[in-house]
């Protein structure tokens, strides 16, 4: 799957300026601040380090939910559904917080009162009903339907369990500033297992979503795979919605994506690429909110959008113009696609105009 006007060399040398230019804004800031002098003032990169077993779990599961979550975007912009995360990011929280209305108001405890259950549920609910009419006019009144219902359900619901209101608060804008070891776990074993699902059918996953027809005359079960893709889009954004909030989850499953569409001009490659630069957002955003005690949902979700800034950059100076093209005018989308090394036959192309 390839984008009109790429060429091969184009997105390894935009992938590489980004990488640079994202590494070395990063890193002077972050070495300015670890000076350890007499009059240093604030943390220091060096204190972030030392103070590893307090924070590193929970960096750590920012990273690797960024990751899950940035791959997984790529799906959600390539069908142009860039809003159905942060429609499902709130009916997790819906779920999440009606949990806690059932426990205080019926006493459910155990398996039944667990909020990762009704997230999940709340999730899937929700995903269908999105998914199941994504080709119909009115998908996009659908979305804000899902997304106002679970913010207002969420807001209402977390005033009658005050002593979970903090709980709640988190939900909507996360406030990862420590994790437990078993939510690390969770997330850690999630996003690896994810990862490899995604590594080992995403032919099927990409066909399935953009030539269901193509992918039906080559005996691929097109509805078991876009099942498969809907369980495990439901399962991250639920269960991570908890752990980071749902504005982070919502800015991890669209900015990276977004940004590796912009320097990429293959879906497969723009998968590892947005997986890795929804991992750096998540954990370097996290190290800044700690540099500069910054709400960390936030300093991670303005990590990413800066990278998507950078990306967009490096994607306008990257195009040719019409005047420097030598070699005559740009071959026709079937034939580029043609002779790309990473095309598939029937796979239709994908425009920078999605993002």
């Amino acid at each position: 799957m390839t984008w009109r006007g790429a060429t091969t060399k184009a997105p390894a040398r935009g992938l590489a300026v980004l990488v640079a230019f994202v590494a070395t804004l990063v890193s002077a800031p972050l070495a300015r601040a670890g000076l350890e002098t007499e009059h240093a003032e604030g943390p220091s990169l060096a204190e972030f380090f030392e103070l590893w077993d307090l924070f590193g779990d929970a960096a750590l599961t920012g990273a690797f939910a960024g990751a899950a979550l940035g791959m997984l975007g790529v799906y959600v912009v390539l069908r142009r559904m860039v809003f159905l995360s942060a429609a499902v990011s709130q009916a997790s929280s819906f779920g999440v917080v009606l949990a806690f209305f059932l426990q205080v108001q019926l006493g459910l405890s155990g398996a039944l009162g667990n909020p990762a259950l009704w997230a999940t549920i709340a999730c899937a609910l929700a995903l269908w009903l999105l998914w199941a009419d994504r080709a119909r006019e009115g998908s996009d009144a659908r979305l804000g339907i899902v997304y106002i219902a679970g913010l207002a359900g969420t807001l209402v619901l977390a005033t009658k369990v005050t002593q979970e209101l903090h709980d709640a608060q988190t939900l909507l804008f996360g406030t990862a500033v420590a994790v437990t070891p078993e939510e690390f776990a969770l997330i850690a074993t999630l996003s690896v297992g994810l990862l490899v699902i995604h590594a080992w059918l995403h032919r099927g996953f990409l066909l399935s979503s953009f030539d269901p027809q193509g992918a039906a005359t080559r005996g691929l079960p097109v509805r078991a795979l876009d099942a498969g893709l809907l369980v495990t889009l439901a399962l991250a954004i639920a269960l991570m919605t908890r752990t980071l909030g749902a504005l982070t989850v919502f800015a991890l499953s669209v900015l990276p994506a977004l940004a590796a569409l912009k320097i990429v001009a293959n879906a497969r490659t723009a998968l590892v690429v947005a997986s890795l630069i929804g991992a750096g957002s998540a954990f370097f955003g996290y190290l800044a909110a700690y540099m500069w005690d910054l709400p960390v949902g936030a300093s991670q979700a303005l990590m990413a959008l800066l990278v998507l800034l950078v990306a967009s950059i490096v994607a306008s100076l990257g195009r040719p113009a019409p005047q420097a093209m030598v070699d005559g005018p740009a071959r026709p989308a079937h034939a580029a696609a043609a002779h790309s090394p990473t095309a598939t036959p029937n796979e239709p192309e994908a425009h920078h105009g999605a993002h």
